[in-house]
């Protein structure tokens, strides 16, 4: 059987598919701290060295640095960070002997 056709109608062009394409959603741009220069640079390396949480987290900010420069930044402040830390350890434990240590001089 033959297809129907209207009579006084003329066949309609066919209408071009609406674009169903979609974006891919863009990725946020990443966070990047900028490198401390100068006086900031300084202030940073003796924060690390006194408050070892600072350094910690200095270094943990930096870490994954888009260039060498805040990587080299970041294992200074991890290292003055430890070595703060290992400073303080060490001059707690020896003013605690000496501290202990008066007791036994004491004749009484």
């Amino acid at each position: 059987m033959p297809p129907k056709r209207s009579i006084g109608r003329s066949p309609q062009p066919a209408q071009p598919a609406p674009e169903t394409r979609t974006e891919a959603p863009k990725a946020a741009p990443a966070l990047t701290l900028p490198y401390p220069q100068g006086w900031w640079r300084n202030f940073a390396y003796a924060g690390a060295f006194c408050l070892p949480c600072l350094g910690l987290a200095l270094a943990l900010l930096y870490w994954q640095g888009p260039d060498r420069r805040s990587r080299r930044f970041s294992r200074w402040c991890l290292f003055l960070a430890l070595a703060g830390g290992f400073f303080a350890w060490m001059c707690g434990l020896c003013w605690t002997g000496l501290q202990n240590g008066e007791g036994g001089i004491q004749p009484w």
